[in-house]
């Protein structure tokens, strides 16, 4: 078991003992919301490469817990799957794996054949989890595949290339089938746009400060404006006393250039 850290794009080695699983190849992981990793179907190795593979029973589910790092096995119950390699699955936000396509493989003659059903679910909010198969899965189901790959998209889950079982031909690039997880049908179209919209709702971001700095923020600019106004009124001041002060300096000194006559209303002695 190998871990890669995403941030340091470093690897890291678990050494676990105890429990552990016949190496396998060809299955499907998923991880649960719980951290546990499902793993689903493929191949494993009986014993060496001399003997070749056997396919694994596709209901006995092998668990990793991410918290614990401990190994364990479900034994699902439910419809009747057939056990496959090759295929794909996606995990629904409701807590289902949908698994689709493949191949069974003959010990034999290495003989690969297509699977059915092509489409399951597996109920992961179940203990032990549970098998069922769709009742409309099989309208304008794509052909026998395997080896494609399935991505999910808001509520469509998108299947691309692989090797064509029917025609012996590998998959047009051009090739893409659509599987609607809310209707559990095959669809030929589909909008992204309108289909993000039917699953969230776009809202306007309002961006609101807490109390406490909405009101230091006002306690902050009432001081700014404070300051500013403070300062506008002692440069007014200062303006108009010097205005006066200049003006009184005038009036001084044009008086002195001013002869004085007395008047006849002055007294006068004898």
């Amino acid at each position: 078991m190998n871990i890669l850290n995403t941030v340091l794009n470093t690897w890291t080695t678990l050494s676990i003992s105890g429990n552990l699983p016949i190496r396998c190849a060809h299955y499907t992981v998923n991880i649960l919301p719980n951290g546990n990793i499902v793993y689903i179907g493929g191949v494993e190795d009986v014993s060496d490469y001399t003997v070749g593979f056997t396919l694994v029973n596709i209901n006995q589910i092998k668990l990793f817990d991410t918290n614990t790092y401990e190994w364990s096995q479900m034994n699902a119950t439910g419809d009747k799957i057939d056990s496959r390699l090759s295929f794909t699955s996606v995990l629904t936000p409701d807590g289902y794996i949908i698994i689709f396509g493949g191949s069974t493989y003959a010990t034999t003659n290495a003989d690969i054949s297509s699977v059915n059903p092509k489409l399951a679910m597996l109920n992961t909010n179940k203990n032990p989890f549970e098998w069922s198969i769709p009742s409309n899965s099989e309208v304008n189901s794509p052909p026998s595949i395997y080896g494609h790959t399935a991505n999910l998209y808001y509520d469509h889950m998108i299947i691309t290339f692989g090797f064509n079982l029917d025609t012996r031909l590998y998959s047009s690039s051009g090739q893409v089938y659509l599987y609607n997880i809310k209707s559990n049908e095959w669809v030929t179209t589909f909008s992204p746009t309108e289909n993000k919209s039917t699953t969230t709702t776009d809202k306007p971001i309002k961006t609101t400060l807490p109390a406490k700095k909405s009101k230091a923020l006002a306690i902050g600019l009432g001081t700014a404006i404070g300051v500013a106004v403070l300062i506008s009124f002692i440069f007014i001041a200062i303006f108009v006393f010097r205005r006066i002060k200049t003006k009184r300096a005038n009036q001084s000194w044009q008086n002195k250039d001013i002869l004085e006559i007395p008047g006849d209303n002055q007294n006068e002695l004898y």
